[in-house]
């Protein structure tokens, strides 16, 4: 990696898209001065295990660093050289291999972690990318799912088939809920989506078998066919807004065990 000053930022700081995930590949033994230096919006760091040294001000000003994820041990993190200037990166909460067993991102803005507690973590920016999703071969051990602002849609099929899944919080900003995106998620029991979702797609919670309250907030627009299907214990809707709100709503059909609930309005 290159050195880096004030006079000669790092060309991704330029950018029109602000930089706001950073993952330095597995090998790379040292970030130089200036690095990342002003990157306002950067939440997400991965650091590799290979890492010795941090040069000066590399994370300056990177005030928005909320999640670092370090594949090595908190002994071998205490080992490396972080040189003056990086105190945005050495104060956010710094995930260690030992204590997660497993981390990565999932496309370019969004990073994850998957705690040896089965909490699966999601942060960063935008959508999340409708791809392979790396936690899939490890998704009987996700007990929950926790995902920080920032995150503005949950891709089809993201956490399809977490059979232990119980919990899941969602943060403000979520659009929509995607295609299959909980489906035979059959431990969920209770679901608040956050103000702001509009769309929850097909399937998105079949056969959640084990579901049984749900919170709609006012803005969802349309559910669509089959979201709630198989839904057997569902029992209660609590909706954030009026009957007349609820009546607007474009409910597609195979969504009975949802409609025939007790809705409870504000």
């Amino acid at each position: 990696m290159e050195e880096y000053s004030p006079d000669t930022p790092a060309p991704w700081t330029e950018k029109e898209k602000p930089v706001t995930s950073v993952v330095v590949e597995d090998g790379v033994t040292s970030i130089k001065n200036y690095a990342f230096a002003n990157c306002t919006e950067l939440k997400s760091v991965v650091l590799p295990e290979s890492l010795e040294s941090i040069g000066e001000n590399a994370f300056y000003n990177c005030k928005s660093i909320s999640s670092v994820y370090y594949k090595g041990s908190n002994a071998r993190w205490l080992t490396i050289s972080i040189a003056n200037g990086n105190e945005c990166l050495t104060a956010a909460p710094i995930k260690y291999a030992t204590v997660h067993e497993n981390f990565g991102t999932c496309g370019e803005d969004i990073a994850w972690s998957l705690g040896n507690d089965g909490t699966l973590e999601l942060c960063g920016d935008g959508d999340m990318p409708g791809i392979s999703f790396l936690w899939y071969n490890d998704r009987d051990s996700i007990e929950s799912v926790s995902i920080e602002e920032g995150v503005t849609s949950i891709a089809a099929s993201a956490f399809a088939n977490c059979k232990n899944l119980k919990e899941v919080t969602l943060p403000k900003g979520v659009v929509t809920i995607g295609n299959s995106a909980f489906a035979n998620c059959a431990s969920l029991t209770d679901v608040n989506l956050p103000s702001g979702v509009t769309l929850i797609d097909k399937g998105a919670f079949l056969n959640c078998s084990s579901l049984k309250t749900i919170t709609i907030p006012k803005s969802v627009m349309l559910i669509e066919k089959l979201a709630f299907s198989g839904c057997e214990s569902l029992t209660d809707i609590y909706y954030l807004g009026t009957q007349d709100d609820w009546n607007i709503i474009e409910i597609v059909n195979g969504n009975d065990l949802l409609t025939n609930a007790n809705i409870h309005f504000e």
